[in-house]
């Protein structure tokens, strides 16, 4: 069997491939930080931006999330879990964060309106 392939975290995203073993190494803060700032841009509805990222790296909090994710070992396995959320409250407290931060001008300021609105 080959050896695998290392994959930047760009490389493996655009390859979609499914990741289940882990190299046993600490994750940089600075490449959480940077894969953080790369996907709190994904475009969505709008272009609002209503996630909220946890990194849990807690190995008994990751195996209570383990269930969460369908019993699925990597989640365990893993140096750090990235937890994803969107909470409405969290949103309408943080509207400036929710917006992309690409729309300036009149056009953010009829996003923000639409997020009190609906």
């Amino acid at each position: 069997m080959p050896s695998p392939s290392v994959l930047t975290v760009k490389e493996a995203a655009e390859s979609r491939r499914a990741i289940r073993k882990y190299v046993q190494e600490p994750v940089p803060e600075e490449d959480i930080r940077a894969i953080l700032d790369q996907v709190r841009l994904a475009p969505s509805p709008n272009n609002f931006q209503p996630w909220r990222f946890v990194v849990v790296r807690d190995p008994a909090l990751k195996k209570r999330l383990e269930p969460a994710a369908e019993n699925q070992r990597q989640v365990i396995s893993t140096h750090c879990l990235i937890v994803l959320y969107a909470d409405m409250e969290d949103v309408l407290a943080h509207r400036e964060e929710t917006v992309h931060p690409g729309i300036q001008g009149p056009a953010r300021e009829r996003a923000l309106a639409a997020i009190e609105r609906d």
